[in-house]
């Protein structure tokens, strides 16, 4: 209960800005159904890819990055990371949206893409903390980049 808490109160911080997306990403059978500790780092790095590409597509350069909370939930019966992705002051909704779609069709082993705006901050930290007393390392940090307001 106590790291529920403190991952509450970690991504509170960062969801409380109005131009946030909440994205439920899929990936492909072997991804989305293997559980074991390769196929969980290959997550990983399939979504750094899609970071990558998603950066690019916005027009960010090497230094800039966009604010992200990434959080893969592997004890449900399909493997799938939820994301919460900040918009870019330049960028509209709609181009976000589309944005996220071609980055999600050009990274290899990734499936469906459900996008939607965050509007219930309380019942979204809710969800996305409900792994986190059963598996610790449910948030992945490396993909995870929170600018210090």
């Amino acid at each position: 209960m106590r790291e529920n808490l403190d991952s509450l109160n970690w991504m509170d911080g960062f969801c409380k800005t109005n131009r946030n997306l909440f994205v439920t990403q899929h990936f492909n059978e072997y991804l989305a159904l293997t559980k074991t500790f390769q196929n969980y780092q290959t997550i990983k790095k399939v979504n750094k890819r899609f970071f990558r590409k998603l950066e690019k597509l916005i027009g960010f350069n090497q230094k800039t990055r966009l604010n992200r909370v990434v959080i893969t939930e592997t004890l449900s019966p399909r493997n799938h990371s939820h994301m919460v992705i900040e918009i870019p002051s330049h960028i509209s909704y709609g181009e976000m949206c589309f944005n996220i779609q071609t980055a999600s069709s050009k990274t290899r082993n990734m499936g469906s893409c459900y996008i939607k705006p965050v509007d219930n901050y309380s019942r979204l930290l809710t969800y996305l903390s409900k792994e986190s007393s059963l598996n610790p390392d449910y948030i992945e940090l490396e993909n995870c980049f929170v600018k210090q307001f």
